[in-house]
Parts: C-alpha cells; structure tokens; sequence
C-alpha cells in the first residue's frame, strides 16, 4: 500500500485507496488503524450505507453495541436494497446475540428478499442465518426502520469525534454547483461539498450557517443558522457606481460586476459585505457578496 501511495498521482480520487487499505486492515485484525483510515472516507461519505458498514466491520468483534448503532446508521441511507445486503447481513447475528432475535430474523428476511426478487442463488453465509435456532421466517418487517432510526441515535460521535461549531457566511456558490464558500474571518474560509449541507433547501449567498469543525480543520456539517455577528462582515447600504469596466463601489466598498445589472448605476442598494484581500495590492478591503437594490 505505501509503494502505491508513493506513485499515486490522482491525490482527489485519494479516498479509494484509503478504503481498500482499510479493508485490508480489517482482514488482518488491525482495526484501530483501520478506522484511522475509513473516518476520513466516511467524513466525505456520510450518505453512503457502505462506508458506515465499512466503519461498522471495525467495531464488529470488539465493540458489538457500537457495531450494532453503525450498522444501523448505514442502513437508513439505503435506497437501492441490493446495496444494503452486507449491512443486514453483518448486523443480524449483532442482533440475535444482543438479545433482539426477531429485529435479526428481519434483517436475514429483507435480505432473502432482494436474493429472491433478483433471482439470485442465496450464497452460503445468508442460507447459514436463515438455518439459525433464532430466525424466523415468518417475522414481520414492518416495525425494523423505527428499530434502525432508534439504534442509530449516536452514530455521528464515532464519524465526528471531538468537533466545535463555528459561525461564518455563505460567499459564495462553486460554479460546479458541488459546493460553496463559507466566510469566517478575513483570514479563513472554508471549502463545503454540498453533501454536507443539512438542509431540504440550497445554499443561499449572504445566508449563515453554523459549520461543525473536527480539530485537524475538517467541514463535517454545515446546517442553516439565524443571523449572527460574524467577524468583519456586516450590511452596508448606499448609492451604487458602476464604472466603464463593469464593477462598481459603494463608496470604499468593491462590488464584482456579476452582482451588478447596467440599470442599478445611481440606484440606493443594500449590500452584504465582507473583508476581503486584494490579491494584487495585498491589502485588505470591503468587497461585496451579496446585492439588493433599495425600493
């Protein structure tokens, strides 16, 4: 794995060999270090059912209860049941040995389920399950999300561990539409995957988020916030100039020409700001993020 790592070129698609080489790790027993190595996938993969069982495997012998509450997690995000078959498989004999036998008879069920639907012979470790003294096949399976939603409360601590929350503002929408930047201060920003957005609605330059913030400097969520005092942003309002080239002021403040429409010269408008460096000067000034012409 380190002579691969040491002519791997494409460093943004990283993240697979981080997965494989936890897989290997686990095979080999060393689950410490493979969690070291799949938090970070899961950081980026919070939707994906494999990446919490992929954290859950980690748990699996050491740690039943914490496997039992990832597993679960896991579980909730499935949309395609093809995919969650690992997941039930892993997480019934959890469930029968904590104790819950028809919650893992409905896990060994839903899993049969998906094999018959497909047409599928069922492979050996599943056909072993359904031969338990435990299983029941006549289970039903219809209360197992609620036992999923209640099982997982808790997950986010093993994904986040120790996090604070900080306040910033949307500045702006990356133009992939994949993610955006949040203003903290005049000297930190943050890089946000929309993934990580935990919100039915988009993003919206000059909205507050509140981002939560692992200590190596890591965005693991960024939910919507109420308008707080952040650091050298603040609502400007005045008459705005536009000049020949596009952009415009509003008396010391820079305001970027796509913020700008050619009616809004010599109108009254209110402006959401925030300090920002000239890259060229290499002083710091207002420059404007958002735009909203005064009725």
């Amino acid at each position: 794995m380190n002579s691969i790592r040491g002519r791997m070129r494409d460093n943004k698609n990283g993240i697979w060999l981080d997965y494989d080489q936890a897989k290997c790790l686990i095979m080999c027993g060393k689950l410490a270090e493979a969690r070291d190595f799949v938090i970070p996938v899961l950081r980026k993969k919070q939707s994906e059912p494999w990446a919490w069982g992929a954290l859950a495997a980690t748990y699996f012998k050491s740690d039943p209860p914490v496997a039992i509450l990832l597993f679960a997690q896991g579980l909730l995000h499935v949309g395609d049941e093809k995919f969650a078959i690992k997941l039930w498989i892993g997480l019934a004999p959890l469930l029968a040995s904590a104790g819950y036998p028809a919650e893992a008879s409905m896990c060994v069920k839903r899993a049969i389920t998906v094999y018959q639907s497909e047409g599928w012979k069922l492979k050996s470790n599943l056909e072993k399950l359904s031969l338990t003294a435990w299983y029941d096949n006549d289970v039903s399976v219809v209360g197992l999300t609620g036992f999923l939603k209640q099982s997982a409360q808790g997950a986010s601590q093993y994904l986040l561990g120790d996090t604070r929350s900080i306040a910033g503002i949307v500045e702006n929408i990356h133009q992939s539409g994949k993610g955006f930047h949040v203003y903290v201060d005049r000297y930190k920003s943050y890089s946000v995957p929309i993934g990580l957005f935990k919100s039915k609605s988009s993003p919206i330059v000059g909205n507050y988020v509140a981002l939560r913030v692992t200590d190596g400097g890591d965005v693991v969520e960024a939910v919507p916030s109420e308008a707080v005092l952040i650091a050298d942003s603040d609502i400007y309002s005045g008459k705005l100039r536009v000049t020949d080239k596009g952009f415009g002021f509003v008396e010391d403040t820079f305001v970027p020409p796509f913020l700008i429409r050619s009616e809004n010269n010599g109108e009254e408008v209110q402006l959401t700001r925030v300090m920002a460096k000239d890259k060229k000067k290499g002083n710091f000034g207002w420059k404007a993020i958002d735009l909203k012409v005064i009725s």
